[in-house]
Order: structure tokens, then sequence, then C-alpha cells
């Protein structure tokens, strides 16, 4: 079985691998930012911070937040482009990005439908003080949870905070 890992700031990229030698993890570490779409985004971080909070600037999605003060360009991709240029699709899921959610699961719609994957692990970042939300990458909670239930994803939540919901999709 492989392990991708996908993470586009170079320096929390830095971070993941040393902590893969250390631990003696075999994972393909990809330096994507996954999307709806592919090509060149921005992504903006966080000042000094670098290794931490960071955020793809979709359609000026973070215009809002003041936090985010550095801005480097990245690779982002689809990821049914990437299982089509043979990259194993994933049996079990992990997706935290940030608010980018809907963007990331319209760019596997392949994978969705085909039901490769059969568990995702998910937080959704809703709207809040702190941070980006799915909305300001243009996708409300019902329409992120659509994209899963529309291809034979049972949901389940599995805590509540403020501004984040963290959930189980299943086939």
């Amino acid at each position: 079985d492989s392990i991708y890992t996908f993470e586009p700031n170079p320096n929390s990229r830095e971070i993941i691998s040393k902590n893969f030698k250390l631990n003696n993890i075999d994972a393909n570490l990809m330096k994507y930012a996954l999307s709806n779409e592919s090509g060149t985004v921005e992504l903006e971080t966080t000042g000094c911070d670098t290794a931490g909070r960071a955020a793809i600037n979709v359609n000026e999605s973070l215009e809002n937040h003041s936090e985010y003060t550095d801005s480097i360009s990245v690779q982002q991709i689809r990821g049914d482009e990437l299982i089509s240029q043979d990259v194993c699709p994933p049996d079990v899921m992990k997706l935290d990005v940030e608010g980018a959610e809907g963007l990331v699961l319209a760019g596997l719609q392949n994978m969705l439908d085909n039901g490769t994957c059969r568990t995702i692990f998910f937080e959704l970042h809703m709207p809040s003080e702190i941070g980006q939300s799915i909305e300001d990458y243009g996708f409300s909670e019902k329409e992120v949870l659509d994209i899963m239930e529309n291809t034979g994803y049972d949901i389940e939540i599995l805590s509540e905070t403020e501004g984040n919901i963290r959930a189980k999709a299943t086939r």
C-alpha cells in the first residue's frame, strides 16, 4: 500500500519530510495543492509562521483575512488528473484543507463516482472569526456534504466546535 501526502507549502513540506525520515515512514510527499483545476495559484501564508496556516487564494477568497501576509506561487492539480497519471486512488483519505474542501472534492469527482475510496475523514471549516471557510471558496456546508452523499457516501459527524465540523464519510 502507498501513502500520498499533499503539501504545497515548501516550509511545511520540509518539516513533514524530516518527520517521515525520523519515523521511518515510506510516503510520497507531493508538492501540489489539490483543487478542482490544475495550474499555478497563490498560496497565502501567515508571515514568519510559514510552516503553519496557509490557504489558497482563489478569486480573492481571502481578501477579508488580514492574517495572511506573505504569498508564494504553487502548483495545484485536480486529484482525478493525478489518478489518471498512475497515482493510485486512495482507499482512505484525510482531508483538512482550511476551507477548500469543496474544491478538492470537485477535483476528485471521478474517484468519488467510482467508489474506490471507502472512507474519507474530513474537517469542514465553517465561517467564524478565525481563518477562512468553505464559503470563502464558494461552497456551503450542504454543497460539500452533497458532493459525497450524491456519490454514495454516508456522513457521520464526529465533532463540532466553533468554526469546524469533523466528520467521516463511508461507503
